[in-house]
């Protein structure tokens, strides 16, 4: 896979004013610990965002609430929620992540 590939798999949307709105990636392109990590960041962020999962047939909305929820799971409940979005997001075949 060359670096053009993988930058033609994410798109971001931009306000009127310049400033990044949606994030949307293909899960393809990425591994289970780099969607892992995306996640992760999210839960200590400041400001969480909320991701859209797209599959076949459904949506998925992981709103900011429960990523902030997580940070109160213990370690090896928060491996498996990682590991459970993580698992969603490969299955899926658009994943957004709405900034405002």
């Amino acid at each position: 896979m060359s670096i053009s590939e993988r930058e033609q798999s994410l798109e971001i949307e931009e306000s009127a004013d310049c400033q990044t709105q949606k994030v949307h990636f293909d899960p393809f392109y990425f591994s289970r610990g780099a969607l892992r990590e995306i996640i992760r960041y999210q839960i200590f962020s400041d400001q969480p965002k909320e991701f859209v999962i797209i599959g076949k047939g459904s949506t998925s909305f992981i709103p900011p609430n429960s990523l902030r929820d997580a940070r109160r799971y213990y370690a090896g409940e928060r491996r498996e929620f990682l590991d459970l979005l993580a698992e969603e997001m490969i299955n899926a075949e658009r994943v957004i992540l709405q900034i405002s």
